[in-house]
């Protein structure tokens, strides 16, 4: 079966037991319902004078303490069902994303930066490399995806090991939806947005040395009541002890709300990873990344389940009726949150550490995703003394397999500069594209569109789109002068590498001899230089410089032909200098001249 398929059976069999888990859950709101009620029950029957009260506290108790139990289970039966749904969406998703139409994962547009080949190769924005592959749920997996498209790619031994690691998970499609359906509650909950902040406690030192000594005055008060009614039977004493424990409880409300706050903005994620982590946790990688990652994952697994049972019990005091009983008898809120201080205080500086973890295995995943969406994708050889690139078969990610068309390239000492040359929309600029993208993917440690890719791993520069800014009072032209320069600066600093310059029609914002010459001379500039300069141009004046320059400058083209009264290109790249021209076939055909 292929991916599609795949997806499409998961899609089926997730909808059915979704359906029978909502049946589940029904039955047990009706349950918590019905326990409620004879937990009421019980409560007013004690405070009859002429029953046996001390019978029916203690039924009442029991009955709460039942309560308590549905609640949990009701609560963690409609989490199923979340994750349930989550799931579901995330293969109809998948399924969208490999026909290569819009998806609602985040496509990273906040990280492009001017001045790099990020606009030029769109790898951030609507249906860009970043949005195809993100599948990070966490700021920090997010930036981490980011930064390897951009500013920090890996060299080429860690490129190798995170190669290892990507194709090791390509087949654990179980354990990173899991990890996804669980991490998408994450981002569905506003309440946790903030940044964790570990140098800020959660109580003032003061707080804390106050609320570790009083949280037992409640149980001692509870504990004397019941001892004064069993000797006097007098209802009342069960009361006053019940609404003096809820008078502590309130006098300490403002510092438990806002440990509460600051519990759902910055720790609540934890424990929602945990489930995820866990099934992560059961896989026994041989990738040395793998291994190291769930170490670090594992070491903060028993701080976080202990964290999770304290937010779980914190959260039970949101119903009212709930939150009353347990702070009018146990002095709830003051236990929990000394508990959760003292566990910020004890994990606090290894919560970074497990993030950054976390957020390593989302980018792993984000790309392993990618491979498995794209089974006809290879890894590519990564040479790391390698001076050349060249491949089979490349192609451009972006572009569906069934209506995409592959290429062969090769560029290596003394090959150091290819000029495409070829008609209006023959395919020179998705060429350069493909290369370009293609390249940052094995920078990444990930699959590539190719048959076969062989590279090092090289800094790459662009030049393709230009726009005029108001902002900045510069022109098209003038803009693109100023990145030209930045190249050829950037290019200077390369040292034992070459650096990859992917260039598309430059300097067409001036008259036709200014460009040629200015053309020309950039050209033999960088021929200088320690690159390999790929440049898509119209300009066939250009392709002269072949005789003069070979081998280090060479002609490549894509043509254009028509057939039966039909422009026909076949996206295919050739030796030599494009001959045909359709400019003038198109503006008569549409009638234009």
């Amino acid at each position: 079966m292929n991916p599609i398929e795949i997806y499409g059976e998961r899609i089926n069999n997730l909808s059915q037991t979704i359906a029978i888990a909502q049946r589940k859950v029904n039955l047990f709101s009706w349950a918590r319902f019905i326990v409620f009620l004879l937990a009421v029950f019980a409560f007013y029957y004690a405070s009859k004078p002429d029953n046996n009260s001390l019978l029916y506290v203690i039924i009442g108790l029991a009955l709460v303490a039942g309560f308590l139990y549905i609640v949990k289970i009701h609560a963690n039966a409609q989490y199923d069902i979340k994750i349930l749904k989550n799931k579901k969406e995330i293969n109809a998703e998948e399924i969208e994303s490999i026909h290569r139409r819009p998806t609602t994962y985040f496509d990273g547009h906040i990280y492009h930066q001017e001045g790099s080949y990020s606009n030029d190769l769109d790898i951030f924005g609507p249906l860009s490399l970043y949005h195809i592959i993100n599948r990070c749920f966490t700021k920090t997996g997010q930036e981490y995806l980011s930064n390897q498209f951009l500013n920090q790619p890996l060299d080429d031994n860690t490129a190798m090991q995170r190669q290892e690691s990507i194709a090791e998970s390509i087949q654990w499609l179980d354990v990173r939806q899991s990890f996804l359906a669980h991490g998408l509650e994450i981002q569905n909950d506003d309440s946790i947005k903030a940044e964790f902040q570990p140098e800020k406690a959660l109580m003032s030192i003061s707080q804390s040395k106050k609320i570790k000594y009083l949280r037992w005055l409640p149980i001692v008060i509870t504990l004397i009541t019941i001892l004064f009614y069993t000797v006097n039977g007098n209802n009342n004493i069960l009361l006053y002890g019940f609404i003096f424990n809820i008078v502590i409880a309130g006098l300490f409300l403002k510092n438990t709300q806002a440990i509460i706050f600051r519990c759902n903005a910055e720790l609540k994620g934890l424990k929602l990873l945990i489930p995820a982590v866990q099934s992560i946790l059961s896989q026994k990688p041989n990738s040395t990344e793998l291994q190291q990652l769930l170490q670090s994952c594992s070491s903060g697994m028993m701080a976080t389940q202990e964290l999770d049972k304290s937010l779980n019990l914190l959260d039970s005091r949101n119903n009212v009726i709930v939150g009353l009983l347990l702070n009018g008898i146990f002095g709830f809120d003051l236990w929990m949150t000394y508990k959760i201080h003292d566990w910020h205080r004890k994990n606090k500086t290894n919560i970074p550490d497990w993030k950054d973890a976390i957020g390593r295995f989302e980018t792993i995943f984000s790309l392993a995703n990618f491979a498995y969406n794209n089974p006809s994708y290879t890894f590519p050889n990564i040479q790391s003394k390698g001076q050349e690139i060249k491949g089979h078969n490349i192609r451009h990610p972006f572009i569906p397999d069934d209506k995409n068309t592959g290429n062969s390239f090769e560029i290596g000492l003394p090959f150091k500069v290819m000029l495409v040359t070829g008609s209006n929309m023959s395919g020179k600029s998705t060429f350069l594209r493909a290369i370009g993208v293609n390249q940052i993917l094995a920078s990444c440690g990930s699959v590539v569109a190719a048959d076969e890719f062989h590279t090092s791993i090289l800094p790459i520069y662009s030049s393709f789109r230009k726009s005029d800014s108001l902002q900045e009072n510069t022109s098209l032209f003038f803009d693109e002068i100023k990145r030209l320069k930045m190249i050829v600066e950037a290019v200077d600093k390369v040292q034992s590498k070459p650096a990859l310059v992917l260039l598309d029609e430059i300097l067409r914002g001036t008259n036709s001899e200014d460009k040629y010459y200015g053309s020309k001379q950039y050209i033999l500039k960088l021929l200088e230089k320690n690159a390999y300069t790929l440049l898509a141009t119209h300009d066939l004046e250009l392709s002269k410089l072949e005789a003069s320059h070979s081998p280090g400058i060479q002609n490549y083209s894509f043509e254009s032909t028509i057939q039966k009264d039909e422009l026909f290109f076949d996206y295919k790249i050739k030796k030599g200098v494009a001959v045909h021209k359709n400019a003038t076939f198109l503006m008569e055909k549409m009638g234009i001249i």
